[in-house]
Parts: structure tokens; C-alpha cells; sequence
């Protein structure tokens, strides 16, 4: 079994800019619903960590094998769409963050939960 840990954390100003951030949450919980144990554990964790002033912005995906953290644009100024690739040993460590982060979040795993988010400026989201 892998376990994945995807960890992004916002200013609440930011959570749902253009609904793109809701819309990708409702995908994600339609593909995998959190209290599904098939696998003997739960695979899928979703929070929001609300306090942005002790708890800073971080984006990162991570396994047992590897991890990603995006950077900004080689080529763009507005873009994300790079990343830094980490060994074993430090996706574990960041696994161990996403769980600490995980335990302090407000938790945000069913439908119900989304669509309580509130969308702060419409655009840009997929038909």
C-alpha cells in the first residue's frame, strides 16, 4: 500500500478563489470517498488549516517513495507548474508534516463539507 499525502494550505482569502479549489475537491471526493477502508486504512485526509497566521502557505504531494513541491514557473509569472522532486527520505518526513497538518484541520471530506465553501470570485472554473 502507498500512502499519499497532498498538502495545501491557503489564506482563507485565497480557499476558494474562482471555485477552481471547490469544483477539484468535489472531483477528488466523488473519485475516493475518505471513510472507504478497502485498503484496511483510511487513504484520503482533507482539511483546512484556517490559521494562516501560525501556519504559513505550503503545497506539496508526497509517498513512502517520493515527493513533489511545486515551484513557481521557469516560464510564466503567474504559473505553478514546476515542482522539485524529493527521495524516499524526505517524503517520509513530509508525509509526518501532512499528518501533523491533517490533525490540526478544520476537516473538509464530504460533500456537505464543500459545499459549505464559500467561492470569492467566480471565473475561471470548468464548466
Amino acid at each position: 500500500m502507498v500512502d499519499v499525502t497532498i498538502v495545501g494550505s491557503l489564506e482563507p482569502s485565497r480557499i476558494a478563489r474562482g471555485g477552481v479549489l471547490k469544483d477539484h475537491l468535489l472531483e477528488l471526493l466523488r473519485l475516493r470517498d475518505p471513510g472507504d477502508r478497502s485498503l484496511g486504512v483510511k487513504t484520503l485526509h482533507v482539511g483546512m488549516v484556517e490559521d494562516v497566521t501560525a501556519s504559513p502557505e505550503r503545497f506539496f504531494c508526497a509517498s513512502e517513495r517520493t515527493a513533489v513541491i511545486p515551484i513557481p514557473s521557469l516560464t510564466s509569472h503567474e504559473a505553478f507548474d514546476c515542482g522539485i522532486v524529493l527521495g524516499a527520505d524526505a517524503a517520509l518526513r513530509l508525509l509526518d508534516h501532512g499528518r501533523q497538518a491533517y490533525a490540526a484541520a478544520r476537516k473538509v471530506e464530504t460533500l456537505e463539507d464543500v459545499a459549505t465553501l464559500d467561492v470569492l470570485r467566480e471565473g475561471n472554473r470548468r464548466p
